[in-house]
């Protein structure tokens, strides 16, 4: 316990020394009043079809980030799982899923591409 411990901290010193400073001041101060430029600047330029694009845009991502988080997890529990049969099952069955998952975000995604590029009349890549 007390090696993890260390670890631990050994790892949070580590991030600290290598964090990037945040400078919020020109925000406060009347600077740039949007501290997202160009997260919604152009959000489907306002019809239906861009706008149900972006949003589907936006959820295969946070499902994608979502299966790396599970893939993490499962190898997690399968490192971990040492003479523990049961965890090591458990490990593996997430990492699968997890794999299944991305290759069905992945589809989805070329799918998604596929549909836009033909209803836009565009040919080629994206």
């Amino acid at each position: 316990m007390k090696r993890k411990l260390k670890i631990f901290f050994l790892l949070l010193v580590v991030n600290f020394a290598f964090a990037s400073s945040v400078y919020a001041q020109g925000f406060l101060n009347g600077g740039n009043n949007n501290p997202a430029p160009g997260l919604f600047a152009s959000f489907g330029n306002g019809t239906f079809k861009g706008i149900l694009q972006k949003i589907l845009e936006l959820m295969l991502e946070i499902s994608g980030v979502i299966a790396m988080f599970f893939l993490v997890l499962g190898g997690y529990y399968y490192m971990t799982a040492g003479q523990n049969e049961d965890q090591n099952k458990k490990g593996k069955k997430i990492i699968s899923n997890a794999i299944i998952g991305l290759i069905i975000i992945i589809m989805s995604w070329v799918i998604l591409v596929v549909v836009t590029n033909a209803i836009n009349g565009d040919v080629g890549a994206p």
